[in-house]
């Protein structure tokens, strides 16, 4: 099982000043890591968040459009985050993609970059490391 560390302590997981209200698809199979990943985005810094637990799920309805980040776990269970990225791209050319996993091999991690994946996070992971990777994304 793979986790989020929330470390109230790290002085990089404090609560960023956004300039703008910020759009964030999240799409992960673990409904605990959501959760976190969810609570952390709405109450320390009012994003808009859409989360799902599966790729099916997300695209069921008519996807919105226009996310600042999209946030997808590698594994789903049936279409995989690589595929939903795609999926997502053709829809939204610009989309900024972070993929996360806990079970990441070099050349899954090679193939998201190449496949135009802004950046590939490893779990477990630290609410402080996901903010640096996402906001920066998210702002840019």
């Amino acid at each position: 099982m793979t986790s989020i560390t929330v470390d109230l302590q790290d002085s990089s997981a404090r609560s960023t000043v956004l300039k703008r209200k910020v759009r964030v698809l999240v799409v992960e199979d673990d409904p605990g890591i959501l959760g976190v990943i969810r609570e952390w985005l709405c109450d320390r810094h009012n994003v808009d968040v859409y989360a799902f637990t599966s790729a099916e799920e997300a695209v069921a309805d008519e996807l919105p459009t226009g996310f600042d980040i999209c946030l997808l776990d590698y594994r789903l269970g049936g279409v995989d985050g690589l595929m939903l990225g795609a999926m997502i791209r053709e829809i939204d050319p610009r989309a900024n993609l972070v993929l996360m996993s806990g079970v990441l091999s070099p050349r899954i991690e090679h193939l998201a970059l190449e496949h135009g994946f802004r950046a590939v996070v490893h779990k477990p992971v630290s609410i402080g490391h996901l903010e640096r990777v996402m906001f920066p994304a998210a702002l840019a």
